[in-house]
């Protein structure tokens, strides 16, 4: 099975646009979004309409989905993110809040691979795996053969030898058939790897590789959208170096 496989998207639209050029190129057999769709950015309802539009998607919950869905969750983020989810509340269609709320899963668990927003173990904790050191703790507490997971912005590859492989867009990683994996496609709307094109990636199980892919966009507009519809100007300024 080929899944093309992306995460945070984050309201940003253009960002959005040219990761899904890059899926339309492919041929796959589904799209995975994992988690926080929503959150920082500026365009909410356009961004939820693309992804929404695309036949048989699986959609992940995030910790700012679910922060738009239920005030309570909001404590937990600075206070910078939560008037980005504040001002997200103001402006979305009801109908994409509904839809948030039944298409959304805190996890998504098939064959091929598990997929969650933060960390495998503990979906619903909003736990970070950064290192190597804490992704083995992870393949020691659950089995599975691949994991997918977002959270971080980061994109990452973790095999369960305690490796950390090294990526390069466009060039497929073969992954090992006696190792386990875990899987960060990096982030679309707000990329924190020094790298400020848009991130993604194709896991295909049956050839056991997995391809990442970076695309750029006119960041410059996606600031002015921050700033002309009342989103926290920081959120917009740090697409720009990709932090």
């Amino acid at each position: 099975m080929k899944l093309f496989v992306c995460s945070d998207i984050h309201s940003n639209i253009r960002a959005l646009r040219s990761v899904l050029e890059v899926y339309d190129s492919l041929e796959v057999d589904g799209f995975v979004s994992l988690g926080d769709s929503v959150g920082y950015g500026p365009n909410p309802n356009e961004c939820l309409e693309l992804i929404f539009s695309i036949s048989d998607a699986m959609f992940v919950l995030g910790n700012h989905d679910i922060s738009l869905l239920d005030e309570n969750e909001r404590m937990w983020l600075n206070p910078e993110a939560k008037k980005a989810i504040v001002r997200t509340a103001e402006i979305i269609d009801d109908k994409y809040i509904e839809e948030i709320s039944t298409r959304f899963h805190l996890e998504i668990e098939k064959e091929c691979c598990l997929a969650v927003h933060s960390h495998p173990v503990h979906p619903g904790s909003w736990k970070y795996i950064y290192s190597k050191e804490e992704a083995m703790s992870v393949f020691k507490q659950r089995n599975f053969d691949v994991a997918l997971v977002g959270h971080t912005h980061v994109p990452a590859v973790f095999g369960s030898d305690g490796e950390s492989i090294d990526i390069e867009p466009n060039v497929a990683i073969r992954l090992d058939p006696d190792k386990r994996y875990i899987i960060n496609p990096g982030s679309v709307g707000q990329p924190r790897d020094y790298d400020n094109r848009a991130s993604s990636c194709l896991l295909d199980t049956e050839a056991r590789t997995v391809t990442f892919y970076r695309t750029g966009y006119d960041i410059e507009a996606e600031l002015k959208d921050f700033l002309n519809l009342g989103f926290p100007a920081v959120f917009g300024e740090r697409l720009l170096k990709g932090v």
